[in-house]
């Protein structure tokens, strides 16, 4: 019906103590390096998104 939908997930949890936003611990584990949220603009002022060729 010329709706698109994104659906994303996050798993970031933060834990807030006294003394503010808690580090991360030992036991985390990062597997994935961070997502882009923004497409790339280059020089000219062209937007490209991931899934452009070139």
């Amino acid at each position: 019906m010329g709706t698109v939908y994104r659906i994303g997930r996050t798993r970031r949890l933060l834990r807030w103590g006294p003394d503010g936003p808690e580090g991360p611990r030992p036991s985390d584990v990062n597997q994935h390096a961070p997502s882009r949220i923004h497409p790339v603009l280059d020089e000219h002022g062209t937007i490209h998104y991931e899934d452009d060729e070139g």
